[in-house]
């Protein structure tokens, strides 16, 4: 069990160390790269539509490197190592040049169990049940 101190310690010498294995990676990825592309992106948008898209990107982009971080709330990219965000929700970071990509369209989703069990017929009964959100997105 760690003292105080040793939390302190530890702390501080993970983010040292997590600091030196990025700049390593950049650093193997530059080597005889065109280039590195740091993108932070949401997890869901990563999986669901960004990932099946790259190939098709590397392959008109020879020699480039995509590097993907999650990130689920803005950041400082002064503090960061991104050179860019894929992000849902205002265009609140300052300093940064935002662009619109695409609406979303939500709808309540529940399992076949649930909805036999609650009888649920349509989405105006949904307003009796308890609902589930996500935390990033309170407001959605």
């Amino acid at each position: 069990m760690f003292t105080d101190v040793g939390r302190m310690y530890a702390t501080g010498v993970r983010n040292s160390l997590g600091d030196l294995a990025s700049a390593t990676h950049q650093a193997i990825a530059l080597l005889g790269a065109n280039g590195v592309l740091n993108l932070a992106v949401l997890p869901t948008f990563g999986t669901r539509r960004l990932i099946s898209r790259l190939p098709s990107f590397l392959a008109a982009h020879h020699g480039v490197t995509v590097n993907l971080g999650v990130r689920l709330a803005p950041f400082d990219f002064a503090a960061d190592p991104f050179d860019t965000a894929i992000h849902f929700g205002r265009p609140h970071w300052p300093g940064a040049a935002c662009t619109h990509l695409i609406n979303e369209t939500m709808v309540p989703v529940c399992s076949p169990a649930f909805r036999k069990r609650e009888r649920i017929k349509s989405q105006r009964v949904l307003a009796r049940v308890t609902l589930l959100q996500q935390s990033t997105r309170p407001t959605a």
